[in-house]
Order: C-alpha cells, then structure tokens, then sequence
C-alpha cells in the first residue's frame, strides 16, 4: 500500500511539475513509451485540478498495472497540450500508445476507461 501511494504521489508531482513547463517545442510523447510489450501509456488533458487528481487516481489503480506510464495535465484549450505533436482538437481528450506509437485517442472518459479495460483483457 505504501509502494502504490509513493508511486502515486511521485506521479503526480512529475505530472504537475512538467505541467509548468511553458515551452513545447522539446517535448515528445515518445519519453511516455513503455518499453515492453503488452504495456500501454496514457497522456490526458482536462479542463481542471479536480479531474487531474481523479484520473491520476483511478489510473494508478491495480487493474490498470499495464498502463506503466501515465500523465494528465490541467489546460484551458488544446493549444496548451505539454506534447504539441499530438494534435490535440478540444479539451478533455484522452491518448493511449503501446510500446511504438499513438494507439487510441478520445475526447470521452469512459471510451477512455473502455478502452484500458480492454487491454487488460488481451
């Protein structure tokens, strides 16, 4: 229990910290990546706070362990997204990348969520 709320703590404060930075010209999605197969990463964007510490929440749960990289930011339009190479087109949207590259991407949270659970099962 302790290990899971140090992980989560930590993950929040990178995610948080890198929500800082104010230049996206050097920021690539490709640092998410896991490295092994059958490992996913999830990068979201949301309108406030509140939906950062819920996502980070939930995703930090036992039944998404193959989600091994995961990161929200809080942002008011997608120009604003820390990965400027994902294109963002609106506010919340929800990316989700295997070992090499942008697998699913989503402006719905439970499609989101849906779409891990579905993972998880293969």
């Amino acid at each position: 229990m302790q290990h899971t709320l140090l992980l989560f703590l930590t993950v929040f404060i990178l995610s948080a910290c890198s929500s800082l930075n104010d230049s996206n010209e050097n920021s690539s999605y490709q640092d998410l990546l896991p490295e092994n197969d059958g490992e996913y990463a999830a990068y979201s964007i949301v309108n406030d706070e509140d939906e950062v510490r819920e996502l980070m929440s939930k995703l930090s749960a036992p039944e998404y362990r193959h989600v091994t990289n995961y990161q929200t930011d809080e942002v008011e339009n997608p120009d604003e997204v820390y990965f400027s190479e994902l294109e963002a087109s609106g506010v919340p949207e929800y990316f989700i990348f295997d070992n090499s590259s942008l697998i699913f991407k989503t402006n719905d949270e439970e499609e989101f969520f849906s779409y891990l659970d579905d993972l998880s099962e293969n």
